[in-house]
Order: C-alpha cells, then sequence, then structure tokens
C-alpha cells in the first residue's frame, strides 16, 4: 500500500488562505490510496526547513508526495533536496505550480482555487499510477583530465589540483603555455606570442607533453581516455574532463600585399617604415562575424602603441565598440586620447587595392551613408575570421557546437563551461572566451562546480530511464543520433538500443522521434498520462 502525501505551500500566505487550504484538504481523494496525510507550510526557500519537513515526512513514512506551489521547474533543486533527505527516489515527489500556472495567471480567486484543486487531484492520481523505481549506486572516478596546455587549462588544472583531485593535463605541444595574444609589440615584434606558467601553477599536476587524446569512452564518472604519448598509448580513467584546446589561429588572411593578418603587424610596420610623411593603418575587427571584446581590447592596446609611434595615423574599424569587461573602457579612452580613429560600419567592408595601398569602402553606423577612407596598410583580425574548434576533438568528445563552431552549444541553460554532455565541460577561446582574466574566473568557477559533482565519491542514480523495447526497436539509430547527451547506444546481445542511466536526462526525445513508438518514459508512460487526464 503507498502512503501519498501532500504539501502546499502558501508562499509566506500570499497565494492561500487558512480557510483555502482547509477547502483544498477537504477536497483531495485517494481511491485505494492511503492519503492521510497533508502538510500545510508556508515556505520552504531554506536549507534548514527543507531539512525539518524531509525529518517530517520520514516520521510519517511517506512514499510518495505531491507539493503544490511554486513552479517546479524553477524550484527542482528544492524538490530534489526533499527526496534526497526524506530517502525517496526523485521521481516520488511530485511537483504541482499552483502559483505562476494559476493564481498569478487568474483574477478569479474563487476560480482559481477551483482550478487548484482539480490539479493536485489530478496529480495524486498519477503519482498513484506510477511505479516505485530502483535506486543505483555507482562510484565516481576521483581523477580528472584536462585537454589543452594554455592558459585556460593551466589554470583549471591548477585550481582543481589545490582541491585535492588527482589531475592528468595532456598537451600537444613539447611546451606548456600555449600562445597568447601581445596586443604591445616587443622589441623582436612579435604579435602572437608564446605564454609561459609560473612553476608553482603545475606543481602536482600529471603532465603529458608532446601527447593528444585519440578517444574517449565512457560517461560522467567514469570516462577512459586513450592517449598518445611519446611512450606509448596510455589509458587515464577520470571522472571529467575538461576541454580547453584553444583554436588554431591562421595568418593567411589575403593574397593583396597590402591586406594581411593582424599576426603579421610587424611585418606591415617595417615596410611602412621606409616611407616619408604621415602613414596610414587600418585595423578590422569583425570582419565576417561579431569579434568579443578580448579582440577588442587586442585591437585598441595595438593602435594606441602604433599611433603613439612617429607619422602613424591609425583607424580602427569595427562594428560594436565592446567595452563590458574590466577596464576595458579605460583603454578604449586612452585609445581615442592618443588620436586612434574609430571608424563603425554596418554590414561588409570592400576593400580596392591601389598601387600603394587600399580604398576601404563602407557603410557608417550613424550617418548610414558610404564612405571611403584611404591606408596604406589593413590589418584583419584573424578571430573575425574563423574561430573553429578542433574538429577532430569535436568529433572523439562528441560535443554540440554553436553555427561559429565553437564547442559550447548557444544555449541560455548552459553556463560557462556546461556542455550538452554531463561531465564533460570546455573553458577558454575554444567556447569563445578570449579574456584572460575572465577565463581565470571561469576556471575558479568550474573547479568548484567538479568538486561537487564529485566530492560525494558516488552517485545515487534513480532508474526510471527511458526504455526501450527490443521486440519494436529495429535498429534505425534514430534515438543515437537525436539523443543531444548521448545517453542512447546499441546494445548488441538485445540487438535493440538502450539508455545510459547515468547520463539520461530523462527529456523524452528519444521518445518522441522513435519511428515505431518502441521508447517510453516510464515517468511518463502512456498509462500515468492517461490516469491523469482521465481524472
Amino acid at each position: 500500500m503507498q502512503n501519498i502525501g501532500i504539501c502546499v505551500c502558501d508562499c509566506s500566505k500570499t497565494l492561500l488562505t487558512e480557510q483555502d487550504v482547509t477547502q483544498i484538504a477537504s477536497s483531495i481523494t485517494c481511491n485505494d490510496q492511503t492519503c492521510e496525510h497533508f502538510f500545510h507550510l508556508h515556505t520552504l526557500c531554506a536549507d534548514e526547513e527543507i531539512t525539518a519537513f524531509a525529518k517530517m515526512l520520514q516520521e510519517k513514512e511517506v512514499t510518495k508526495l505531491v507539493f503544490a506551489g511554486c513552479s517546479p521547474v524553477q524550484y527542482q533543486e528544492v524538490l530534489e533536496k526533499i527526496a534526497d533527505q526524506a530517502g525517496l527516489p526523485p521521481s516520488a515527489v511530485y511537483g504541482v505550480n499552483i502559483k505562476e500556472q494559476i493564481f498569478l495567471a487568474s483574477m478569479d480567486k474563487k476560480a482559481a482555487l477551483r482550478r487548484s484543486i482539480e490539479s493536485i487531484q489530478k496529480a495524486v492520481h498519477a503519482v498513484a499510477a506510477m511505479p516505485t523505481f530502483e535506486m543505483k549506486t555507482v562510484p565516481l572516478h576521483q581523477h580528472v583530465l584536462v585537454i589543452g596546455g594554455g592558459i585556460a587549462g593551466i589554470s583549471t588544472a591548477h585550481e582543481i589540483h589545490r582541491l585535492g583531485y588527482p589531475t592528468t593535463m595532456v598537451e600537444r605541444s613539447e611546451e606548456l603555455g600555449g600562445q597568447s595574444i601581445s596586443a604591445i609589440l616587443e622589441e623582436d615584434s612579435r604579435f602572437l606570442k608564446p605564454w609561459r606558467p609560473e612553476p608553482d601553477m603545475v606543481s602536482g599536476v600529471d603532465i603529458l607533453t608532446g601527447s593528444s587524446l585519440v578517444d574517449l569512452t565512457g560517461h560522467f564518472g567514469a570516462f577512459a581516455a586513450k592517449i598518445n604519448t611519446p611512450d606509448g598509448e596510455k589509458i587515464v580513467e577520470c571522472g571529467a574532463v575538461i576541454v580547453a584546446s584553444g583554436i588554431p589561429v591562421s595568418d593567411e588572411i589575403s593574397s593583396s600585399p597590402h591586406r594581411l593578418s593582424m599576426l603579421k603587424i610587424h611585418l606591415a610596420i617595417a615596410d611602412l617604415a621606409k616611407r616619408r610623411g604621415l602613414r596610414t593603418l587600418g585595423l578590422v575587427l569583425d570582419y565576417e562575424f561579431d569579434e568579443t571584446p578580448a579582440s577588442l581590447e587586442m585591437a585598441l592596446n595595438l593602435a594606441t602603441r602604433i599611433q603613439k609611434m612617429k607619422r602613424y595615423q591609425v583607424n580602427l574599424f569595427c562594428r560594436d565598440v565592446r567595452v563590458a569587461a574590466k577596464s576595458l573602457e579605460l583603454v578604449y579612452d586612452e585609445a581615442r586620447d592618443a588620436g586612434v580613429g574609430i571608424l563603425k560600419y554596418a554590414g561588409s567592408l570592400k576593400f580596392e587595392d591601389t598601387q600603394d595601398g587600399v580604398l576601404t569602402t563602407y557603410t557608417d553606423a550613424v550617418l548610414r551613408q558610404d564612405m571611403t577612407v584611404y591606408c596604406d596598410r589593413i590589418a584583419i583580425s584573424p578571430f573575425g575570421v574563423s574561430v573553429e574548434a578542433d574538429p577532430e576533438l569535436i568529433a572523439m568528445t562528441q560535443l554540440s557546437t554553436d553555427a561559429y563552431g565553437q564547442m559550447q552549444v548557444n544555449n541560455i541553460h548552459l553556463f560557462p563551461g556546461q556542455t550538452n554532455r554531463p561531465g564533460i565541460f570546455v573553458i577558454g577561446s575554444c567556447r569563445g572566451q578570449h579574456l584572460p582574466g575572465q577565463i581565470r574566473a571561469e576556471a575558479k568557477a568550474l573547479a568548484l562546480e567538479i568538486h561537487e559533482m564529485l566530492q560525494q565519491k558516488t552517485l545515487k542514480i534513480e532508474l526510471s530511464n527511458a526504455v526501450v523495447d527490443p521486440d519494436k526497436c529495429v535498429l534505425c539509430l534514430t534515438c543515437v543520433r537525436s539523443c543531444p547527451y548521448k545517453a542512447m547506444q546499441v546494445n548488441r546481445e538485445e540487438g535493440a538500443a538502450e539508455s545510459i542511466p547515468e547520463v539520461c536526462q530523462k527529456c523524452g526525445i528519444c521518445a518522441g522521434e522513435c519511428p515505431a513508438k518502441a521508447i517510453e518514459l516510464p515517468v511518463y508512460s502512456d498509462n500515468m498520462m492517461l490516469t491523469y487526464i482521465a481524472a
């Protein structure tokens, strides 16, 4: 016999009166199920309130709970905490949104109360029809793998190692550090220069230089990475993977001798140094698509340095001036004070080579008129031409990308670092973040997120993942291709697809896409949905 409890939260008495709650309690029936426990709470936002309520559920031996209050989507974490502390499976706590969907959307208080009672009653019948799922506990590897030894990879590995997790770093080149953009022309005139970490930043980290990832299998908590090292192949088992591989930067922009990449700006300066009179140099941002504040900072510092040289005039072409970064507005003001011309354009630029320079035609973003500016040389930012991450690494990790080929899909629900695959994180320029200060801040946040996931050392999983009927499955692989979390695989013994409980997010995409209707989510089974509708 199931023991179903009902909890109504009046949101600090802003939703319901005592009379309303009494009416709800007297109106709910549970048919042949025991439904004698009704809880009236004023708030359930603080941890101590959740703990006290979970203790009440344990004392009453409640096996399933219908919680009516705020949005279960918004307060999913609260419902999960209630289930965990009360010793219930996550699906045993069913949320009903009577705040946003009913009371805040209705002007008629009596009608809203009536709809609330109907929604709670349907939820009670649905919970009663829901099967009880087993819980599975799996160990979590405490090792962390970092792919990439640049600023992003080293910063993240350093923070994770400080938290006490064994860390392995894989770097393709022979030295750590990668390359960082130098916006100031050094004595050797290099624009893209090596960056080397402090020794204490990599102390204690297992470093594999001259190595590369060749295969990655497994899932969150139990990844197996095959790494090709100078000493042969090595298998690294880890609980989480961090991709900080950066992006390849090309210094080939145009075949024109007057138009070149910013990476070769020193060549343009050396060439123009032979000329007499004023030398004009154009720096171009956002050439094919909008760039980041890091590109603007790079270009402004570079333009300011060149502008301060004798007989130089620098014009910076950009679509927008993005100063939403620390101290970036000061850098912009310094460039303007030095005499750098900021030319904001709309649409695309048109270049016409002349004997000694380039005529640049653009549509002024303010005046909406076509303008033509002569420059002796044009230097185009490579980050406005291509920012595509390593395609081989993308294929191995099965990460979704954005329209530019960067390793994080454009999804408002994804915080920095998160990907479509649980347990795999991205950081740095491979996901479009180039500012060193922001990268270091994200490295700290990412390390804490991984610590929160791995510190329990075990993972409790409710076996309510998608279920495949082998008799209906024809192995068309639609579910394998459509699952964004890569939670579907082929069970060769059964001759059918199956879901991985540790990875499945119970989103229902596989069930919706299956042409044979062979997949069902137990939590939202046909029987349960029909029960909810008929109630």
